[in-house]
């Protein structure tokens, strides 16, 4: 239905669509291993998303007490999240600045708008966030508050590629540095005395938000290399 609604039916095709399986693949290997010697395999072992360099979390126990279930929760949202990162910057690194330029589809937004997009929102996690105040706001207009337009005015491509190493290792920073337990803290955007009646807008859940948000838009992007 998404790719339906988003792309029109030309794209319903499994040419141009598909589901990721890699973790079913793995799971099926590790199983194939048992039955052949008795012993699971490491996931070391197996294809992985591509780790950048200071984007990962400390480890917590592999059988955390109960009192540790917040701190686990905590971990695994943040986990999801750098994920989402590292195997959305590593598409853009493969992407080319023309295949950037290109439309994921007839009339639809390019890959730098797209890329643009992202780097804003997450900036803008910085502050709300409650962490610092956003690094690039000069992009807010070009892409978020207008539409992608080739004749507007915005950063090259490689430009943009810089700023999402700079936000994404500030914004990763801040991350690894905050409490378990103010992540259930409010956000930014939400007064104390609202954040008492509804504790669920709190830092956390704008970081589950946002995980979705760019797991969206690298679905768009994967189109490109198509194209």
């Amino acid at each position: 239905m998404m790719v339906k609604e988003e792309l029109g039916e030309e794209w319903l095709s499994n040419h141009w669509f598909r589901f990721g399986a890699s973790s079913l693949a793995n799971d099926i290997l590790m199983q194939l291993q048992k039955e052949a010697d008795g012993h699971y395999r490491s996931t070391d072992d197996l294809s992985n998303d591509q780790e950048v360099s200071g984007c990962r979390f400390p480890d917590l126990p592999i059988n955390p007490p109960m009192n540790d279930q917040q701190a686990l929760f905590v971990r695994m949202t943040l986990d999801a999240w750098t994920e989402r990162v590292n195997a959305t910057g590593a598409l853009l690194d493969k992407l080319s600045d023309e295949e950037m330029m290109q439309e994921v589809a007839p009339a639809r937004n390019r890959g730098i708008y797209l890329m643009g997009h992202l780097i804003v929102v997450h900036d803008m996690m910085l502050p709300l966030l409650r962490f610092q105040e956003p690094l690039h706001p000069e992009l807010k207009l070009a892409f978020l508050e207008e539409a992608d337009n080739a004749a507007s005015t915005m950063p090259s491509v490689q430009q943009l590629r810089e700023h999402w190493k700079s936000v994404h290792r500030t914004l990763i920073g801040h991350m690894q540095q905050l409490p378990d337990n103010e992540w259930f803290t409010r956000h930014g955007s939400i007064s104390e005395e609202d954040f008492a009646n509804e504790p669920h807008r709190n830092r956390l859940n704008l970081v589950l938000n946002r995980t979705g948000h760019l797991s969206y838009h690298r679905g768009q992007l994967a189109l490109l290399p198509n194209r």
